[in-house]
Parts: C-alpha cells; structure tokens; sequence
C-alpha cells in the first residue's frame, strides 16, 4: 500500500542566502544546494496561493550539515523565527534547534489566521519569513535548484526541501505504518553513510527478504548509488564517497567504528562488491593496533550492531568462520565491558549496576541504561546470531539476560525511556523502536521466548505509530549523541530518518 502526504506544497518564490564560501571544509551531502538561515537576514517563501484552506499548517525544513564548532555557528542552540505576511509579517512559530544533525527534519507548526474565502480573481497569498535569533549565526538547509519551487531531485529526496504540511488529526495506525515504509522506500529517508543510513538499510533489507516488498531493493540500490555504489562506467562500482557525521567528506575510508553497519547489507546485496574490502580492511588495522575492533579506547554497545553484525554477515557469505568467531568473541568482550548485572562477568565490578554505553580506558563508564545503547546490545546480538552457524551458547544466554533487563524496565505505555530506569523522563522513541525490533526478531527466531517478547514489542509498536508525523516520520527521539548526557537527559526530542529505519524493521519482523 502507497500513500502520499496529506498536503506537500512547494513555494513559488523562494530567495534566501546560498553562498557556499563560508562551509569551512563542511560539505553539503553530494553537494546538493544548500543555503543559510542567518540572524541577519531573512530567507523568503513566498506561495502564490495560500494551500490548505482550514487546514492548520506546519512549514517542513531539513538540516543539511553540521555545523559544530564553525566560526560562524553560533552557539548549540539556535531558535528559527517565522514571520507571516508583507513587511515584517507577524511571528507564526519559534522553532528551537539543539545540535542540529544532517537529514534532521524540522517540522514547525505555524499560528497563522485562519485563512479568509478567496475570491476568484484574488487567491490570497502566503509569504514567510525565516530568520535566526540575533547572535544564533546560521544553520544550513537543503534548498530547491536556482532558487525555484521546482523539487528536481525525484526519488523522494523532494521531503528535504522546504515545504507545507497539514497538520490535523494523527494518523491511523494503518495509514501511519504505510506512510512509514513509504518514506523508507524512498530517498526521503536518505542519512550519512554511517550507523543512521545502516539503520534504514537494515529495515529495506529485511522488507526485500520478506518478499512482499519488490520497492525494497531498488530502494537499497539508490541509497547506496548515493554514496557512489554504482557510480563508475557502466553502473559499475565507484569510490565510495561521503560526508561523515561532521559532514567532511571521506573517500575510500572509514574514521569510526560507526561507519561499517551498511557493510551487512552490501554483503547481502552484493557479496563481491569491493567496497568490502573498505570494511575489512578497517577492521584488520584495529585489530593490529587496539587487539579488537573499537574506536581507540573505548568499548561501546554501538559496536555491537555495528561491527559484530556486519562481520558475521560477510562471514556467512564469504564461508570464513573466523569472522564469525572474530564477531562472536566481540559481543562477549563488549558485554564484560558494558554489562554489570548480576551473573555477568564483568570488567568493572565496583560500577553502579545498569548497562552502559561507553567504557574507557580510563575506567570512565558512561550513559548507564541509555535506552539507545540498549538496543544497539540487542540487535547486535540478535543479528549476528542470525548470521553465524555455529552459536556461542554465552552470546545467546547474555541476550536473554539483556533482554529480560529491558523488559523490566518498559513503561506502562510499552515505550522506553531515554534513560530507561528514569520512568519519568519521556519516551526515546528511536530507542523503544530498537529494542522493540531486537525483541521481535529474537523471538521470531527462537533466540528470546516467544510468546512473551513478541507481545512486547507488539504492544511497542501500537504505541509508536501513535507518534509518527504526517510525512511518515517517527518522532520523539532524542538528538544524536554529540553532546553528553546532559543533552540526553533533557526533554529535547528531534525527528530524524534512521528511527523510522528501526520501526520499520519492526514492522516487517512482526508481519
């Protein structure tokens, strides 16, 4: 089942600042255009005819870089100020933005007057104004070709642009789900080839595998072709080309663990591909200089589903056990590292119990129950389990035990909290969605009891479509983790593709 936004409008006029001299080595993803909203100027969207009659309205905007410690940033925080009308216009919305990270969906509601009859011959007009607070800076979005409404990028990648939508009553469970694996069949659900993009591509695989999706592997291939998949003569192979979360763009290289969770999708897709060799390669020199594969001093769950997984993938592929055993022997070394519950061994006996996301060299354990960090354990587990044929009975009894500390610990509404052993905070719906699909799959598969853990993340998964956007986003995510856990323990929540990745590998896991 296809569906279309309720309402998706393009602006007639569009003229903002789009000069590109100032990205201080920051580049746009494949240099799409891009321009500022500044402090000192405004950007004008101008409809011709004011859309959507009666319908309240919100303006929908995409971050397109990080901007993070450029001179002309600002601080972390920036507010978007909307003005509506001639002139000055009236301010309809103040949007505040925290740590803004690339493919991060603004969606503001505007309080806009209710729109008078038109007469035939005079449609009445919107015009909007966008600018930052003074002393905010600038904050880069993606923008429509030469300054006209025309989107021009096809593909669903139109949804970055700014546009229009009406924001009425929720969508229905059905329509909700729809919408979301609509999104994901698209280029609206494009992120940085990293972990995010790794999310949505684990979500397309699974819908191809299903066999019920035949959307689903053109879906991965155009995602891929944007990194350079298929770039070279003939749609063969090219460089695999990028902007990492910083937006700097890589070539031909990873700089973090982070960056190989796509590889077990391209093994799947395509075993020979030679940018395997990328991931392999990676993972052979931290070996050589660290003994395991992990970003230099540290140990963190994202690991887990981001190496671990991938590994056991290009294993089963490739018929090398060693990498399964290399995968396996990971996970275990990972949990003494993070996990301090009772009936673990652990490399931290003195920590307070919990699991962690982050353990340093330096003996700093961080973001203990983060609920993120929790689901990345999980579907670490449950995947390369999935892909290894000989399982280690310790990695499959240390999911149980994962597992069944997430349980405890899910709320009333079915969700997850942030931090999920503070019930007061709100849902982290990114979170609650992994460990939602990690519960689903393990159950699915004979890896975690089923009836149980079925039923959670069924119960998990009414609750999340209750908050998915009109555009068929899920919400109520907290923002990228580049900024402690202060940022994660506030209220501050974003909407951003990779989470509707991890809903839809729900989804598609529960039929």
């Amino acid at each position: 089942m296809t569906t279309t936004p309720r309402l998706l409008n393009f602006p007639d006029l569009f003229v903002g600042d789009d000069a590109a001299t100032r990205l201080e080595g920051r580049c746009s993803p494949r240099n799409r255009p891009i321009l500022a909203l500044r402090d000192d100027r405004a950007t004008v969207l101008s409809w011709a005819q004011r859309p959507g009659a009666g319908a309240p309205l919100a303006l929908s905007i995409t971050v397109a870089i990080d901007t993070k410690g450029m001179a002309e940033a600002g601080g972390p925080e920036r507010e978007i100020h909307v003005y509506a009308g001639k002139g000055e216009g009236t301010l309809v919305a103040q949007h505040v933005v925290q740590y803004e990270d690339p493919y991060q969906v603004l969606l503001i509601p505007l309080s806009l007057p209710q729109a008078q009859p038109a007469a035939a011959d005079a449609a009445e007009p919107l015009i909007l104004r966008l600018q930052l607070r003074p002393g905010d800076g600038v904050l880069w979005i993606f923008a429509p070709d030469r300054h006209t409404a025309t989107p021009g990028l096809g593909g669903g990648s139109e949804y970055h642009l700014p546009h229009l939508v009406a924001v009425g009553a929720p969508l229905s469970e059905d329509a909700a789900a729809a919408a979301v694996l609509d999104r994901l069949f698209s280029l609206a659900s494009l992120q940085s080839f990293s972990w995010k993009e790794g999310c949505v591509l684990d979500a397309l695989l699974a819908l191809h595998k299903s066999g019920g999706h035949p959307r689903a592997l053109p879906a991965i291939l155009a995602h891929l072709d944007a990194y350079g998949f298929r770039s070279g003569p003939d749609g063969k192979p090219g460089a695999l080309s990028y902007e990492n979360p910083r937006s700097v763009l890589m070539e031909n290289q990873l700089d973090t663990i982070e960056s190989t969770l796509p590889f077990a999708i391209i093994a799947e897709i395509a075993p020979g591909h030679p940018w395997l060799r990328i991931a392999l390669d990676f993972w052979r020199q931290r070996m050589e200089k660290h003994g395991s594969v992990h970003d230099g001093g540290m140990f963190s769950s994202e690991g887990a589903y981001t190496v671990a997984y991938p590994m056991a993938a290009i294993g089963r592929l490739r018929g090398d056990d060693s990498l399964a055993r290399q995968a396996q022997d990971l996970l275990l070394e990972t949990d003494r590292q993070l996990i301090q519950l009772e009936g673990v061994a652990t490399r931290a006996p003195h920590a307070e119990p919990g699991i962690y996301l982050r353990h340093y060299a330096d003996g700093r354990l961080t973001h203990r129950n983060w609920a993120r960090g929790l689901a990345w354990l999980m579907l670490g587990h449950v995947q390369t389990l999935l892909h290894v044929r000989e399982r280690d009975p310790e990695v499959v009894a240390q999911l149980l035990v994962i597992a069944q500390f997430a349980a405890k610990h899910q709320r009333p509404d079915h969700l997850w909290s942030c931090y999920v052993h503070q019930p007061h905070q709100p849902a982290e719906c990114a979170g609650s969605a992994g460990i939602a699909a990690a519960m689903a799959l393990g159950a699915e598969h004979g890896l975690l009891p089923c009836p149980e853990f079925r039923h959670r993340a069924e119960a998990a998964r009414a609750a999340l479509l209750q908050h998915v956007s009109p555009q068929g986003f899920l919400q109520g995510c907290s923002q990228s983790n580049k900024a402690g856990e202060d940022l994660q323990r506030s209220n501050y929540r974003v909407t951003t593709p990779y989470a509707s990745g991890l809903l839809g590998l729900l989804e598609v896991t529960l039929g």
